[in-house]
């Protein structure tokens, strides 16, 4: 998690490469006094006597200030410089003194979790919505009390899609539809209908003028399936400010409320720009956004889908990126070091992973959605609408489980590739939207040293919280 330029004073020390055996014996000098860490120190004396493990100090100086570096080993392939303390020309003496505040120097860290269970009644007001959304983590805290006690110590990970449908909130639709309607289309006939001048003229403006000029999506025909897209991608777009005010204001307030960072699975929106922790809109395109908030409640991540299904295709668009030498956004936290999010089909191509070992990630999350909610268990169809990465088993399509391809395709598996990855969080969720439904199952993969744990949620088909230390 950390990255330490160093010079050997004493060459006490054995040294290997990363995430390999380093053990300390001895004073280094620090090239830089702003220690960032992620280089693994680990060995057989640590990891059979923790307490010679606590008991290690590192006596640490740079030109002109001098100080101690506590080395404490919370898990394999991590080391914690905790407490660093700057004192001119004087070194403290006394390791004890600095261990009284450990625990609250560096804090137990955890990953959520949340395999929420939402229907359309979860998203009939903003109000309805948050209060559901606070329950799960409400839930988490009384499953695991620490998560409330410390600071900043906390990923709370949530389903993709979680917020798309606040469109629902925004339109404030009457009461009836909540209680008789048995189908998600006549909600959409009804907004439609309500408001036909605008949805026509943003119908033909999708159509003609953008979809002829930019190739963003699937060749603009008049198919049914390009109708339904394009209805409902202007369905999206007609109340998009609205709705990311209300997704912002929900999880930005959660986060800060709990003081833990939030990554909210994902909504449906036009190209976001950030600045200073805010979100704007900027009316370009639509596409599948996760945002991940900061415990002061800053967004301080944006990521964009890449490899959209079959059924996305005709809503929102391909995202291409501005930089083509970084494809993927992470963010730098100081407790859980590089945190790089995959949103559901991405966390399958092999290629994604390739473009985040340049950031050399700690934690990889990928907030997914399996829809319709009647296939998880149904024989594995392979693909939607990309190549087949060519380390996939041909032998495999039909043959196996979807629930049992997104483990050997996906996240759980593939993130173990780039070396620095210790914690991946594959976070399904389960949507009832009147007659559309989706679901999954979600599972929490941990990394130490050549032990892997795999932590899944009991089914795919109820809600679940899965709470992890790191």
């Amino acid at each position: 998690m950390f990255n330490i330029r160093f010079t050997i004073v004493t060459p006490k020390a054995k040294i290997s490469e990363r995430n390999s055996n380093i053990v300390f014996f001895g004073v280094i000098m620090l090239e830089e006094m702003s220690v960032h860490v992620s280089t693994a120190v680990w060995s057989k004396t640590l990891e059979t006597n923790p307490v010679f493990c606590i008991a290690v100090t590192i006596v640490a100086f740079s030109r002109q200030k001098f100080g101690i570096i506590h080395v404490y080993n919370f898990q394999v392939c991590h080391v914690w410089a905790i407490g660093f303390g700057c004192y001119h020309r004087h070194v403290l003496s006394s390791s004890v003194i600095f261990m009284k505040g450990l625990y609250k120097i560096m804090p137990q860290q955890f990953v959520v979790c949340l395999q929420t269970s939402l229907s359309h009644r979860d998203y009939q007001s903003e109000a309805k919505f948050a209060s559901a959304i606070n329950k799960y983590i409400e839930d988490a805290i009384k499953q695991e009390p620490e998560l409330e006690k410390q600071d900043s110590n906390a990923i709370i990970v949530f389903p993709e899609m979680i917020g798309m449908w606040l469109f629902i909130a925004s339109i404030k639709l009457p009461s009836m539809f909540f209680t008789y309607c048995n189908n998600h289309l006549i909600p959409m006939l009804y907004v439609t209908v309500m408001n036909l001048v605008t949805i026509i003229t943003m119908f033909i403006k999708e159509w003609w003028i953008l979809d002829r000029k930019k190739q963003t999506r699937k060749s603009p025909t008049l198919s049914s399936s390009y109708i339904m897209g394009n209805l409902t991608r202007c369905l999206f777009k007609y109340n998009a400010d609205l709705v990311l005010e209300i997704y912002v204001r929900v999880f930005s307030s959660l986060a800060r409320q709990y003081s833990v960072y939030i990554v909210a699975g994902s909504i449906v929106l036009p190209k976001l720009q950030l600045h200073n922790g805010q979100v704007r809109n900027t009316e370009q395109g639509l596409y599948n956004i996760s945002l991940t908030f900061d415990p002061n409640g800053n967004v301080c991540n944006i990521e964009y889908k890449q490899y959209l299904t079959q059924e996305e295709l005709d809503i929102v668009d391909v995202y291409i990126p501005e930089k083509q030498d970084n494809q993927h956004s992470s963010f730098e936290t100081e407790v859980f070091g590089t945190v790089a999010c995959l949103i559901c089909a991405d966390g399958w191509y092999p290629s994604c992973y390739q473009d985040l070992m340049k950031v050399r990630p700690d934690i990889i999350v990928n907030p997914s959605l399996s829809i319709p909610g009647d296939e998880w268990l149904d024989p594995w169809s392979g693909y939607s609408a990309w190549q087949m990465p060519s380390d996939v088993q041909v032998d495999d399509l039909r043959k196996i489980s979807l629930e049992e391809a997104w483990m050997k395709y996906s996240s759980p598996t593939r993130a173990r590739i780039i070396p620095s990855v210790t914690c991946t969080v594959l976070c399904q969720g389960i949507l009832k939207l009147w007659d559309m439904t989706g679901n999954g199952r979600s599972c929490v993969v941990i990394k130490r040293g050549d032990e892997v744990i795999v932590t899944e949620a009991p089914n795919h088909l109820d809600s679940a919280i899965i709470v992890c230390k790191l």
